[in-house]
């Protein structure tokens, strides 16, 4: 049985909800806008910033909710992201989560729909993949769908 295997055995992910995993690193144009957006709809958000150089751990650490978890952590090569994504499932205790990028804004429609999905989701499926837009400098332009 592989180590993650046994993590999710571990933690039997018998919560009802989503739970939200985000790394960042110097995401400050996009951070709070990426968690406002998720976070209505979650359980909780494991936040792992690291390294940050710019505005990015003040900006998480003013937006005042306990469903946030933030902690910073070093990372010195790949393998500690992978080391980080495996933490943060094995601290998963929901149904289901997903992985946010820092700059990653859900339009309230999309959440609600991916939502809707998970609740009817037979138990056997292990992913589920949603279109999103790429904004382009600030969160009002985005590429067309096509790009």
């Amino acid at each position: 049985m592989s180590t993650s295997q046994k993590s999710m055995n571990k933690n039997n992910l018998s919560k009802p909800g989503l739970t939200v995993h985000c790394i960042v690193r110097n995401e400050d144009r996009f951070i709070w806008f990426a968690l406002q957006s998720v976070l209505p709809y979650t359980s909780k958000i494991f936040v792992y910033d690291t390294g940050s150089n710019d505005n990015t751990v003040s900006i998480i650490r003013s937006i005042k909710n306990p469903k946030i978890i933030f902690e910073e952590k070093g990372i010195k090569s790949p393998a500690d992201l992978v080391r980080l994504r495996q933490e943060q499932i094995d601290r998963t205790d929901t149904d289901f989560f997903m992985l946010l990028d820092g700059d990653e804004v859900w339009p309230k429609r999309s959440i609600e729909k991916l939502l809707e999905s998970l609740n009817v989701m037979p138990k056997e499926k292990i992913a589920v993949y949603c279109r999103t837009r790429n904004a382009i400098g600030d969160v009002y332009h985005y590429l067309p769908e096509n790009a």
